[in-house]
Formats: structure tokens, C-alpha cells, sequence
């Protein structure tokens, strides 16, 4: 797939698929343009200094950036893992959000890559979407299996 970003009609830039893209085919994989640590953030700055000029260009580029990096690390960060690790990615950053998406994504930690997967059959010229809240979305169904878990476990020892 041609991964470039494309101007859509009162959305902003978003990915559109070039071609015909099957169920379950991989769109695109990507390796993130800076990690963030948790624990890093108030050096953040200090962080985004080490990285490649060529890999600073790419964030310039990204949404939010006109106002500060902590502002683009908000709008276009994926969480790799909960509460500890995100990652700035370029094409990635580009794709926008629908509750009726047809990709998804999935973080490979041994190649520390991005892999963008068809969640159904995209046809060329369709824009390419993800969910942005899946992640909350599972997180809240698992808080709420564990909170009427505990409920069962704790009116079972009480009573």
C-alpha cells in the first residue's frame, strides 16, 4: 500500500487503502518513530533531542505539533503497554478513529513494531479506520468482570 496521507473533506488528513485490501491481510507495519516511558516524561524533551533528524522531521509533521511535543505525544501516542510504554508513529498517527472500524492494530514486541491489520474487506479508495477507545473498551469490561468478581468473593466470606 502507498502509505501517504491524504487531505479528506472536512476530517483532516486520514489513510486511504490504494487498492483492494482482504479480511485479515496486514496494511502496513511500522516501526515507532520515538518510545516514551512513563517515567521519562518529565524529560521528555530532553529524550526527543536524542533522536534522528529524519525522525524529528516525521513528528514535526504530526498533529498537535504547533503547540509543544507534550501536546503531539497526547493526540497521536499508542499505548504499548498500560501505564508504563506509548510510541510516536508517523503513518499510524494519520488514521483516524470510527466505532465501525476495518483495522486494527497489534504491537509485536520482538521486532518493536506496529502491525496494521484488515478487520474486514477494504475496498481502494475506502479510508482505512481504527477505534481509538478499543483498548479502554476492554480495560472497562475486565474492571467490571474483576469489581463483580470481588462482589461475589466478598458477600460470599461475609454472609
Amino acid at each position: 500500500m502507498e502509505k501517504t496521507p491524504k487531505l479528506l473533506d472536512g476530517k483532516g488528513y486520514g489513510m486511504i487503502a490504494k487498492c483492494d485490501i482482504s479480511y485479515g491481510s496486514i496494511i502496513l507495519t511500522e516501526k515507532p518513530l520515538m518510545i516514551i516511558h512513563s517515567n521519562q516524561l518529565s524529560n521528555i524533551k530532553d529524550e526527543y533531542e536524542k533522536i534522528s533528524p529524519e525522525k524529528k522531521h516525521f513528528i514535526e509533521q504530526l498533529y498537535g505539533y504547533d503547540e509543544d511535543l507534550l501536546n503531539v505525544i497526547n493526540m497521536n501516542c499508542y499505548v504499548l503497554e498500560a501505564d508504563t510504554r506509548s510510541a510516536l508513529f508517523y503513518y499510524l498517527s494519520f488514521i483516524n478513529h470510527s466505532c465501525e472500524q476495518n483495522a486494527f492494530y497489534r504491537w509485536n514486541f520482538e521486532q518493536e513494531e506496529m502491525t496494521l491489520i484488515a478487520d474486514r474487506d477494504l475496498k481502494c479508495n475506502e479510508e482505512i479506520l481504527i477505534s481509538y477507545i478499543e483498548t479502554f473498551k476492554t480495560r472497562e469490561i475486565k474492571f467490571s468482570v474483576w469489581f463483580l468478581l470481588s462482589l461475589s468473593v466478598m458477600s460470599s466470606t461475609i454472609f
